[in-house]
């Protein structure tokens, strides 16, 4: 968090964005609960800070460790692909542009390759098997919506569950406006949608 901070702002913001990252209630009630979650937030913020380390992948020797990374991050969970690639795409053409070196590429996708292949190519048919079952189990068992549209809808009506306080919401939006006007040339904020919006 911090990493990712400095370079998209600053370090005075990184060190306030990790600190208040930290503190966050779900975070802490994450990192306690026997779930796979927490790890997936950090493998998924850490993949983001190699993306713009990297500058997509061309910046040599950050491509390498982007790549064994973004193989951590899909054993970690196959959802974090989701969170990854769009972002991962537009910062990639967005270097290309100026440095065009496209084989820069080939050793991320080489590591990160040689790091998921054994384990999903050993344990496709189980993964399969175990994912449909866990899908018809939340469905009947939780009431968890599968298709898209309710999925969202399911999960905007869950917002009030982890919902603290609507004061400190008002406060988050007056911030997120200031940083809105105050984002002149809108490299964070298309950066921070092409994250969001996708994977959502």
């Amino acid at each position: 968090m911090y990493g990712l901070s400095n370079i998209l702002f600053n370090e005075q913001v990184g060190i306030l964005a990790t600190s208040l990252t930290l503190f966050y209630p779900i975070m802490f009630a994450l990192s306690r609960d026997y779930l796979i979650d927490f790890a997936l937030v950090a493998m998924v913020t850490t993949v983001h800070y190699l993306i713009l380390r990297s500058e997509g992948g061309i910046k040599r020797p950050w491509n390498f460790t982007l790549g064994a990374v973004i193989g951590l991050a899909l054993l970690t969970k196959p959802a974090s692909l989701l969170f990854l690639i769009p972002s991962w795409i537009f910062v990639f053409f967005r270097s290309f542009r100026s440095r065009k070196d496209l084989f820069a590429l080939l050793p991320v996708l080489a590591i990160f390759l040689l790091i998921i292949l054994p384990w999903y190519l050993s344990s496709y048919h189980d993964f399969i098997k175990i994912n449909n079952f866990w899908q018809k189990f939340s469905q009947t068992n939780e009431n968890d919506p599968i298709k898209f549209i309710p999925s969202v809808l399911w999960y905007f009506n869950a917002l009030k569950d982890v919902l603290i306080s609507p004061v400190l919401l008002i406060f988050f939006g007056i911030g997120f406006i200031l940083f809105l006007a105050l984002d002149r040339e809108r490299r964070v904020w298309s950066y921070l949608t092409i994250w969001v919006v996708p994977s959502f």
